[in-house]
């Protein structure tokens, strides 16, 4: 659920986050969930942020309809890492470092799943290097065909980390200003997100 002080914060922020427009991708901005078909006639953009409690509870829901769905319906991930929450830019430049290491858009699930079990580890009191420890110790433990050579260098790389910024301005574009913020055929829907709202929503359109 977008909160108010969600709205005045990012409000304030922006600005300073957001310089000029979002540059024009090779490929769409985003991450589709479950090889969801391009051609599928229900087009869901998911606008998250790794430690936005309300995300976390988004998620499943909008999953598990792409999964009941998935002739009709696609779901592609968006970063959207809030101002406020200290460590979200730093798990999303890790999701972007593992779908490049991986080359595969699961990646950003898998992470999105790990990270999401126990969003605690990554709170505002935890410093950038235990931060990035953590972040280490979990992309191992769920890649474990990854190397923490790989994790490190992923971290490091300003590729990612500009890939990032890239899509949460493609998302302030849009209109979006907190999270979750989903998007239906281009048309903002929800956030305050329960797998009976999407039904409710999406039906009719089938």
């Amino acid at each position: 659920m977008v909160s108010a002080s969600s709205i005045v914060v990012t409000a304030v922020l922006a600005p300073f986050l957001v310089v000029g427009e979002a540059p024009i991708p090779k490929t769409p901005y985003g991450f589709t969930y479950a090889d969801g078909a391009a051609d599928a006639p229900i087009q869901i953009d998911f606008f998250l942020d790794l430690l936005c409690p309300y995300s976390r509870d988004a998620y499943p829901n909008v999953t598990k309809i792409a999964t009941d769905f998935p002739d009709k319906i696609r779901v592609r991930f968006h970063h959207f890492p809030l101002p406020y929450h200290r460590n979200a830019f730093l798990l999303h430049h890790a999701a972007q470092a593992l779908v490049n290491v991986t080359g595969s858009d699961a990646a950003f699930a898998s992470w999105a799943e790990a990270v999401y079990k126990d969003q605690s580890v990554f709170n505002e009191n935890v410093s950038l290097g235990d931060a990035k420890a953590a972040i280490k110790k979990l992309a191992l433990g769920a890649f474990p065909e990854l190397s923490g050579d790989d994790i490190d260098a992923g971290l490091k790389n300003r590729d990612r980390n500009l890939e990032v910024r890239a899509d949460f301005k493609y998302g302030s574009t849009r209109g979006v200003y907190g999270t979750p913020s989903i998007y239906l055929n281009g048309i903002q829907a929800f956030d305050d997100v329960d797998y009976d709202i999407l039904i409710k929503k999406i039906k009719p359109l089938f």
